[in-house]
Parts: C-alpha cells; sequence; structure tokens
C-alpha cells in the first residue's frame, strides 16, 4: 500500500519532489513525421481544398454564366423549348434546391454531394440529353431520357430525391448550364 502524501501551500505548475521520492520519467517519442501523422495532415489539407473546391463549383452552378447568348429567364427558356407546361413545376422545384443550399452551407456532406450531383446532371444532360434536342427528337423522346438521367442521379446520390434532382436541372437550365434548345 503506497503512502498518501499530504502537501499543503504548495502551488507548482509540474510536480513537487521532496525528501526520497523518486520519480522515473518516461519519455513518449512523438514522431511528427510519422506516416500516420502525415496521412492525417494531408487528408485534412485534402478536405480543404475538396470543400474550397465544391463550395466554388455550387457557387458557378448558381451563378448566371455571363458569356451566354440568352438573357432569357427559365420561363422562357421552357416556352421556347415546347415545355410550357412545366414552367410552375420548375420555378417551385428551382426555389426548393436554392433554399435546400442556403440551408446546408455548413453541411460538409451536403456540399460534397451537391457539388457533384449537379456536375454529374450537367455530364449526363450533354451526353444523353443534349444530342436528342440536337436532332429534334420528340418531346416524349427527350422526357424519357430526361427521366431517366433524374432517376439515375438520384439514385446515386441518396441524399437527393427525384424531385430535388428535377429541381437542380431546372436551376442548371435557369443559369445557362444546360440548353433545352439547339
Amino acid at each position: 500500500m503506497k503512502n498518501k502524501i499530504q502537501q499543503e501551500n504548495n502551488i507548482a505548475k509540474g510536480d513537487i519532489l521532496a525528501g526520497s521520492k523518486y520519480i522515473e520519467n518516461k519519455i513518449i517519442n512523438i514522431n511528427l513525421n510519422s506516416n500516420s501523422k502525415k496521412n492525417k495532415i494531408q487528408k485534412s489539407k485534402n478536405n480543404k481544398y475538396m470543400i474550397k473546391k465544391n463550395l466554388d463549383k455550387i457557387n458557378n452552378y448558381i451563378t448566371i454564366i455571363e458569356e451566354s447568348r440568352s438573357k432569357k429567364d427559365l420561363e422562357e427558356k421552357l416556352t421556347e423549348a415546347n415545355m410550357s407546361d412545366k414552367i410552375f413545376k420548375a420555378l417551385k422545384a428551382k426555389e426548393e434546391i436554392y433554399k435546400m443550399i442556403s440551408e446546408n452551407t455548413f453541411n460538409i456532406e451536403f456540399i460534397n454531394n451537391t457539388s457533384n450531383c449537379l456536375s454529374d446532371i450537367i455530364t449526363k444532360f450533354e451526353l444523353k440529353i443534349e444530342p436528342l434536342i440536337k436532332k429534334n427528337k420528340s418531346r416524349i423522346t427527350i422526357d424519357k431520357k430526361t427521366w431517366e438521367v433524374i432517376e439515375y442521379v438520384s439514385n446515386k446520390y441518396k441524399l437527393f430525391d427525384s424531385q430535388d434532382v428535377s429541381g437542380m436541372l431546372y436551376m442548371l437550365a435557369g443559369h445557362c448550364h444546360i440548353k433545352w434548345v439547339p
């Protein structure tokens, strides 16, 4: 059993050693250059870089492209594409996406998913839908392919349902990132 030592009125910022007490110092060697520490630091830098990159991408997507030859709003674009029946739904869905983005600005998972989702929508639109528009395919064919893209993207990004992805698509169209007419 250890002896209990009582000391009063001793103020120290470390150990107080008195009498015949011996303290064995164990040195813990922390190698700041170790691979695990480097990996953690690198991951942190990569995360900061990715967050900034994804925020920049989202800001780009929610900004109207200035070089666009068209200064038309979403309503005019949908009307020109013979999709005026979708105007109310498109405007509502687009506003919901703006709201969702503004409410989740500090949610890293949301930022990363949103950025990647918007990128996927643009890429899929350019590869799957735009060629149909340029070939003057029927509205039914374009709508079917659009639904396939929306379904694919919403299945890939579980954070967003088909209504969210649809809103993102209309938001991108409204800002000239994608075009419904050749």
